[in-house]
Order: C-alpha cells, then sequence, then structure tokens
C-alpha cells in the first residue's frame, strides 16, 4: 500500500515540476532579466526526469506511456526549453541508475505497439488546439487522447497502474498550471 500511494506521490509531483519547467520557461521568454528562473528550470527538469525513471524501476508497466510520452513530445518538437533538455537527460540518467538492464530484454512486441499506441495518443494531444479550432469541438481542449490511451490500456491489461500514473501527473500538471496563470499572463 505505502508504494501505491508513494508512486501516486511521484506522478503527482513530476506532473507538478513539468508544468512548473514550462512557466518558468515562459515567464523567462517574456522577461530574461530573470536569469536566476534558468536554473531552477533545470532544476526541476532533472529532478522530473530523474523521477520518471525512479517511477518504472517499481512499475516497469509505466515504461510504456513514459516512453511513448516522451517520443511524441520529440516528434511534436514539445522538448523546446533548457528545462526540458534537462528533464531529457535526467530521464536517461535515472534509467541507466535505477532500471535493472534484464528489464530491456523483456520488451516484446506487446510493449512497442503500447509505445506506438501512446506516441500516436500524445501526437494527437499536441495537435488538439489544431484540432479543436478546425472544427469547432470543445473536447479537443481537453488533450484527452492520451488519458483514454491509458484508461483503455488499463481495463484490457487489469492494470490500472497505467491510468492512474497520467491521472495522478495530470492532477499535478493542471494544479499547477492553476497557480502560475496568473504569472505567467503578466
Amino acid at each position: 500500500m505505502f508504494l501505491l500511494i508513494l508512486s501516486f506521490a511521484t506522478a503527482f509531483l513530476i506532473g507538478l515540476l513539468v508544468k512548473a519547467v514550462d512557466n518558468i520557461e515562459d515567464i523567462f521568454r517574456k522577461n530574461n532579466k530573470k536569469m536566476f528562473l534558468i536554473y531552477f528550470s533545470a532544476l526541476f527538469g532533472l529532478i522530473y526526469g530523474i523521477g520518471i525513471a525512479f517511477f518504472i524501476s517499481f512499475w516497469p508497466l509505466t515504461f510504456t506511456i513514459a516512453v511513448g510520452t516522451l517520443i511524441g513530445l520529440i516528434f511534436s518538437k514539445k522538448i523546446d526549453a533548457k528545462g526540458h533538455y534537462f528533464g531529457f537527460l535526467g530521464f536517461i540518467v535515472g534509467v541507466l541508475v535505477f532500471v535493472p538492464i534484464d528489464y530491456f530484454y523483456s520488451i516484446g512486441v506487446v510493449e512497442v505497439i503500447l509505445i506506438l499506441i501512446f506516441v500516436f495518443a500524445n501526437l494527437l494531444d499536441e495537435k488538439s488546439d489544431a484540432l479543436q479550432s478546425r472544427w469547432k469541438v470543445s473536447f479537443f481542449g481537453l488533450r484527452p487522447f492520451l488519458e483514454i490511451a491509458a484508461l483503455l490500456v488499463s481495463i484490457f491489461s487489469g492494470k490500472i497502474i497505467i491510468w492512474t500514473t497520467i491521472f495522478f501527473f495530470d492532477l499535478g500538471y493542471n494544479i499547477t498550471a492553476k497557480l502560475f496563470k496568473n504569472t505567467v499572463e503578466k
């Protein structure tokens, strides 16, 4: 039970830090006199990258959603700031430190298919703004595709940790977005 609670808290914290990096980078772009913010962005990025790898070490099933999302973000060019570069670096270092090497030998066709599903879902999420503008459907504004894919995979596999991971990540991400909203708009 403790591991489960720790996992939810970790996913929440990772979501919080990812959005904090986004917002810090936005503030820096608007006012580059606040140079010290870049150091926080880099630190938070490093922490969330290592945190994702640490999470995977306890829940190997979440490797597919983490890697699928990361690949989707690379393809959509959303890893576009120093803090996120450090997040990517932290993830690579964290995987090398926390994830046992024999885990990679057990990656098979099912895992590759799941990664591809999550890549596609992430790409759809990143295109949601364009889809919403084009089709005038507010559903796309929710960026629901990764969550829907995670829920379906969890239902079909019987492994709810995949969906709860993205749920708690999004909870942290969205709370941080609300907290930073007025700061970024100024």
